[in-house]
């Protein structure tokens, strides 16, 4: 199951916060694209970013559920019956901000909505399996980012995986335990960590003299050292 993706309930109601946004990462791509049944209801929508869908874009996905509606409804049996229940509470139910592109991902037992920095085509898609597309292309098209916040004691890792910034607690916060509340930090510590983030590695900051022996600015075999500009 795609990770913060809700189970709709085997009775077609849907809890109200199955709409949710699921972040963009590459682990909720792989977990939807690893759900296979049979219907998978895939709704793929280009929307104008604001604080919802506008009067045209409401209009857009509910001619995209009506055509899914169609085609469900030519399988009669309970289930389809159900799930069908369960995209009509999924589409009257989207509330809060949106981006460029909007995708809603419904089969029996699983709810989930994408919201994508890119535009997409719009179109419903029934198959066995979800159509994950450009949920692949706008996570190539979305560089992760990760800010270090560095104290005189700690240091600390943030990480934004779908834009949505959250620390990091694999491995951090790291903090200088010599270190005493309220004085500036150490001139000269050694910290080495291990993380999945970064290799081994010995931070130990540099104590330069008044003359260091090698310029920190290049220079050609038998020049002089001459400092830029």
């Amino acid at each position: 199951m795609t990770a913060n993706a809700t189970p709709a309930h085997t009775d077609g109601s849907v809890s109200p916060t199955s709409l949710a946004p699921t972040p963009l990462t590459a682990a909720a791509v792989l977990g939807l694209q690893g759900h296979r049944a049979f219907p998978t209801v895939s709704l793929l929508l280009t929307t104008t970013p604001g604080e919802g869908l506008d009067s045209q874009g409401r209009a857009a996905m509910d001619a995209l559920a009506r055509k899914a509606r169609r085609r469900l409804l030519g399988v009669d049996d309970a289930a389809t019956r159900d799930l069908v229940r369960v995209l009509d509470a999924v589409v009257a139910g989207i509330v809060g901000p949106l981006d460029r592109g909007l995708g809603l991902f419904v089969s029996t037992g699983h709810v989930a909505r994408f919201d994508l920095p890119v535009e997409v085509s719009d179109r419903c898609v029934i198959d066995p399996t979800f159509a994950t597309r450009d949920l692949v292309r706008a996570l190539h098209r979305t560089p992760r980012h990760v800010v270090l916040l560095l104290a005189a004691d700690e240091a600390r890792l943030l990480d934004a995986p779908g834009g949505r910034m959250s620390p990091v607690t694999h491995g951090f916060p790291r903090t200088d335990p010599g270190h005493r509340r309220g004085e500036p930090a150490r001139e000269r510590s050694s910290v080495r960590w291990t993380s999945r983030w970064a290799p081994t590695c010995d931070c130990i900051p540099p104590r330069w003299s008044s003359r260091p022996r090698s310029p920190p600015w290049p220079r050609s075999a038998g020049s002089r050292a001459t400092p830029p500009g």
